[in-house]
């Protein structure tokens, strides 16, 4: 009865969670408030949302093939992941006969999603890396889930190299984007992460349809959008994403996908950051065939972008990309524990990127002493010239120890939500203080200078 969405018997959860034994994943236009091309040139443009799949997110898909491809019974399924691959194979390892699933992760995972995992009851180890980890580097998280999975007991299913991950999406979510869509469907558009999607859907809708435009959306180098990758990153998967695209890949970075994201959720989507990259890619993939006179193309056809997972998981995030302005305030914070207020509308003034790279450009550097707040490997990987980094864990007896009444301290860490609790604390110890709005991500995504950057600091990528 799953043609009606009915899953009874003794196999009916195994089954409701089989991607296969479900009905279509909702595919919805978007108005054209959230896009300017429908009115101007006729072009629709469209949400795969795989965020409704049972597992709520898009990895559920191939990790049920990728467990399906290995001898998993009675075997321990290990995994280089943080997020939703190993999240979906911890739920459905049992229905494999999996004895346990263990997640090699980055420690720059946040803990909400390091908790998710454990709720899925999937043991993690935390491996340290460079920030674009290489396949080829054998500390990688990468390798040492492959070489734990050549244990006796142990099976690694690879998801960055198995064919299992693209062959879903062939067979499961680009017939259903061919069926929903048919030759009104001009041109798919998907985040890079493994590039699983992108593959598979372009393999299958290229087999039908001899115009269909494909293109992918990279991430901007030292920004944190879950999921995707950088040029420089992308090189650790071995599958040819590269010979799949009809189009130039387009980059986005952090701040971008999530307002970008923050639009879909308020017109009723409930859709995560890395939703809000496709979508802004997918907008910058239109623009790009707009540009070069191309937009007969695409007249009257849907352009569709995935959306990976839910905003649930990344509440927090949202408030730390953003910062304050493009959320409401909290009324009499007064009233709130203290590790609740928003230090974000508690009047923490805030340096914008450009104003900081001119001061030191023009040699004045402001009259701001900065202070880096993030973890020492992150500081050590690259940092704006002239930082100090403080321990954000010894802020207080930094207060009393170092800080001085004459300097004006510039707080700095990834986004900015580090920065303003110590930006928040030195207001109330009497220095005068104040944030680096965006942070360091912020400062990358600008392309301006930082001291010791590394491999994922990459050049524009060209459209030719």
């Amino acid at each position: 009865m799953t043609d009606r969405q009915v899953f009874i018997g003794g196999g009916g959860l195994r089954n409701y969670l089989t991607p296969k034994k479900n009905k279509y994943i909702p595919l919805v236009e978007l108005p054209g408030e959230l896009n300017p091309y429908l009115k101007s040139h006729n072009i629709h443009l469209s949400a795969k949302l795989m965020n409704t799949l049972p597992l709520m997110n898009v990895k559920s898909i191939p990790a049920h093939g990728l467990i399906s491809s290995v001898n998993a019974r009675n075997k321990t399924i290990v995994e280089s992941s943080s997020g939703n691959t190993v999240f979906s194979m911890g739920i459905l390892a049992k229905y494999f006969g999996a004895k346990d699933v263990m997640a090699i992760a980055s420690p720059e995972v946040s803990s909400d999603k390091l908790n998710l995992l454990r709720l899925a009851n999937i043991k993690v180890r935390l491996v340290d890396g460079p920030i674009c980890p290489d396949a080829n580097d054998p500390d990688s998280s990468i390798s040492v889930a492959r070489r734990l999975g050549q244990r006796s007991d142990w099976c690694n299913p690879g998801q960055y190299d198995n064919d299992a991950n693209p062959l879903s999406h062939e067979n499961i979510t680009g017939p259903q984007l061919y069926d929903q869509l048919g030759d009104k469907l001009g041109m798919f558009v998907a985040g890079l992460g493994t590039t699983g999607s992108l593959v598979g859907v372009s393999r299958y809708l290229k087999s039908r349809l001899f115009d269909i435009k494909t293109s992918g959306v990279m991430r901007a180098p030292n920004n944190k959008v879950p999921g995707v990758r950088t040029k420089n990153g992308l090189k650790e998967v071995e599958y040819s994403w590269g010979e799949q695209l009809t189009e130039p890949p387009v980059v986005v970075d952090e701040y971008d996908s999530y307002e970008a994201s923050l639009q879909l959720i308020r017109a009723g989507l409930l859709v995560g950051p890395s939703s809000g990259f496709a979508y802004k890619g997918a907008m910058m993939a239109i623009e790009r065939l707009i540009s070069e006179g191309r937009s007969s193309e695409l007249y009257g056809k849907h352009v569709v972008f995935i959306c990976p997972d839910s905003c649930f998981a990344y509440i927090d995030e949202y408030f730390e990309v953003l910062g304050g302005k493009l959320f409401p305030e909290i009324d009499d914070q007064s009233s709130l524990g203290r590790h609740n207020v928003d230090s974000s509308a508690n009047g923490v003034p805030l340096v914008s990127v450009d104003e900081l790279y001119s001061n030191i450009v023009n040699g004045s550097g402001g009259g701001y002493q900065l202070i880096d707040v993030r973890e020492q490997s992150e500081f050590e990987d690259h940092h704006i010239k002239g930082s100090l980094r403080v321990d954000f864990m010894d802020m207080p007896s930094w207060l009393k120890s170092e800080a001085s009444p004459g300097n004006r301290y510039l707080f700095i860490c990834s986004r900015s939500a580090r920065s303003l609790r110590a930006a928040d604390m030195t207001i109330k110890a009497g220095f005068e203080a104040f944030v680096l709005d965006g942070g360091t991500s912020r400062w990358s995504s600008k392309g301006y200078d930082r001291e010791r950057p590394k491999q994922c600091d990459t050049a524009p990528i060209s459209s030719n």
